[in-house]
């Protein structure tokens, strides 16, 4: 129904908004001068908010629900982490900006563009 996807869009809108004050409150009692990216964070959850209403209206299409049931519960599940893979660093890029993962560099390596 309009209003499931209604309260997906919002969650999803509220939770990139509040994500976007993070970076913004965490990037204000830097020690560094950083100049944080604003509008990741939202644009990463709208996209997932727009994969979970896409799957949502073609739910009960013959062919996805035949799908749905023929698949193994991993394999369904990595569809819906790799649906959110190719943007996911619209997430992460601002936290690195800020260098709020400094402190775990040394323990959580991750693959940095030099």
């Amino acid at each position: 129904s309009s209003s499931k996807i209604l309260g997906v869009l919002a969650t999803f809108l509220a939770s990139g908004l509040f994500h976007e004050y993070l970076v913004k409150a965490t990037a204000m009692h830097s020690t560094q001068v950083i100049k944080p990216a604003f509008g990741k964070n939202t644009a990463f959850m709208m996209w997932n908010a727009m994969t979970l209403t896409v799957e949502f209206i073609t739910w009960k299409i013959p062919i996805v629900k035949s799908l749905r049931s023929k698949l193994p519960a991993p394999v369904l599940t990595a569809c819906v982490l790799f649906s959110a893979l190719p943007v996911a660093h619209w997430f992460i890029h601002p936290y690195i900006k800020i260098r709020f993962f400094h402190d775990f560099e040394p323990a959580l390596p991750m693959v940095l563009k030099l």
